[in-house]
């Protein structure tokens, strides 16, 4: 398994995790292994997760709560 995280878009935003096969994060170059993708939780609290592919689910961790001011 491994992930990816793209960058936020808006300045106010967060960076996003995907799972390495996600057809958003699909021109990344980098992946990201299971320490890697913990290493990235602790510099960025407010990492959001892919609704689209749910890294969640590959990480073994709950789905997280929705973000204010995005729609479920």
């Amino acid at each position: 398994m491994s992930w990816k995280v793209l960058p936020s878009r808006a300045v106010e935003g967060h960076p996003v995790l995907h799972r390495r096969s996600c057809s958003i994060a699909k021109n990344m170059p980098s992946l990201l292994s299971k320490e890697d993708v913990r290493m990235t939780f602790e510099e960025f609290p407010g990492l959001e997760m892919c609704d689209l592919c749910a890294p969640w689910g590959s990480l073994g961790i709950d789905k997280p709560p929705a973000h204010q001011g995005r729609r479920p």
